[in-house]
């Protein structure tokens, strides 16, 4: 993030902790969640569904949403409830605090994308304390989100574009969860001659799969693309062991069963997957 940096030292306004704090948040989240808003791109493309969404067309049967103009949908899978106001100053340690008033629809539960909590829906409005660093950002139960886990130092998205992809899965009440990854060469309309990737995720509950939607789809620099990190969330006791299931029908049959390292949060319910190496394409299985 040097070009934050750099811009800093022209702007002494921007010099301050708090501001610095702002800034590094905001580029962390767009740098992370860029696969996210492409597949976003990609299914507006096919559909015509806009990137940020009224509430409302999510929910077009919630009568409470038809009024509210304080927050939206970011795609199917994201709810955001922007910080408005003036911040509250607490302390010189916590800096400014808000406090976000959100609708979180009762037809679906909400993870707290900051600390992974996990919030009923309600038909009343609901009263989300956040600060500085963070975002009033919500991730719809039953998602699976791809984030980009770029590595340290990178410059420019151009920089960090092809670095490795973390698996965030929320599951829904029954413990099931989708998602989907699209993959081109960013730049070209060599897509429109098959040369990209559509993979789609599912969770069971026990089972994580990833497997290719468009077989006729070839973009050969998805190949060099890995999974590296896969986290879950909603893991109510620390599994004895995970697996890696390798099929078949892919090009490393004799790979077999592979434990996998893992650790687990139980404050947050948080099974995080470490040390993968998942080919983006194949149909792999994680158990």
């Amino acid at each position: 993030m040097q070009d934050v940096d750099n811009f800093s030292r022209r702007e002494p306004w921007l010099q301050s902790e708090r501001i610095q704090t702002i800034i590094k948040a905001s580029v962390a989240q767009r740098y992370q969640n860029i696969h996210y808003l492409y597949t976003a791109f990609f299914q507006a493309n096919q559909d015509g569904l806009p990137i940020m969404r009224p509430m409302w067309m999510e929910y077009p049967t919630d009568t409470n949403t038809f009024s509210l103009g304080n927050q939206f949908m970011w795609g199917d899978s994201i709810l955001v409830a922007p910080k408005l106001g003036t911040p509250k100053k607490l302390s010189a340690a916590m800096n400014g605090i808000y406090n976000v008033t959100v609708y979180l629809p009762p037809a679906d539960n909400w993870y707290v994308k900051d600390n992974k909590e996990l919030l009923m829906g309600d038909s009343e409005v609901q009263h989300i304390v956040v600060g500085d660093g963070e975002y009033p950002t919500f991730i719809k139960a039953g998602s699976i989100i791809p984030i980009l886990n770029y590595e340290a130092g990178r410059m420019s998205i151009l920089q960090a574009i092809d670095d490795n992809l973390r698996l965030e899965v929320y599951p829904s009440t029954d413990a099931k969860a989708s998602g989907m990854l699209y993959l081109d060469d960013y730049t070209s309309h060599r897509y429109q001659d098959g040369e990209y990737t559509l993979v789609n995720y599912s969770y069971d509950g026990s089972i994580l799969s990833v497997t290719k939607a468009v077989e006729a789809a070839a973009y050969f620099k998805s190949s060099n693309k890995i999974i590296d990190e896969i986290s879950i969330m909603g893991v109510s006791a620390c599994p004895e062991a995970v697996i890696n299931k390798w099929l078949n029908n892919t090009p490393y049959p004799d790979q077999g069963n592979v434990t996998v390292d893992f650790t687990y949060l139980p404050d947050t319910q948080e099974l995080h997957l470490i040390g993968l190496a998942i080919p983006v394409e194949d149909g792999l299985i994680y158990n």
